[in-house]
């Protein structure tokens, strides 16, 4: 409920509050692509979290305070794991600095480059995972 509605996925407590997040996993081949991406349009016209992040932000509504991009190998070892502000993310894309892309299946995204963000003044935090030694 709370993911169609608010785009929540999980609920983190840091032993004072409540802290909604949004995560996004993408496994394709070994990259790390260093950029979140947020849903815009979705061909079945089903809400998108770019919506949903817009509406709250409007509304006032409960929404992640943070989002997480997390990006995994083909043997599903992290490469890279992102963590910025919800409502920085969505300013970034407003204020015309995020790319956007479109996938086979007619769904667009935004694309916010971490650099990119980081130039700009963004709080980004950044966990690479280690280079594998095979012994």
């Amino acid at each position: 409920m709370l993911d169609m509605f608010g785009g929540i996925d999980f609920f983190y407590f840091n032993g004072k509050s409540l802290l909604p997040f949004a995560v996004r996993i993408q496994q394709y081949g070994n990259k790390d692509f260093e950029s979140f991406t947020v849903r815009n349009l979705r061909e079945s016209g089903t809400k998108s979290d770019y919506y949903k992040f817009k509406q709250a932000i409007q509304n006032n509504a409960l929404m992640p305070t943070f989002s997480i991009q997390a990006y995994l190998n083909e043997d599903e070892d992290v490469l890279a794991v992102y963590m910025a502000q919800t409502r920085d993310l969505i300013e970034f894309i407003d204020k015309g600095y995020a790319d956007r892309k479109q996938t086979y299946d007619g769904t667009s995204f935004w694309i916010c480059d971490v650099g990119d963000l980081k130039r700009i003044g963004y709080k980004v935090g950044i966990l690479k995972a280690q280079e594998r030694v095979n012994v």
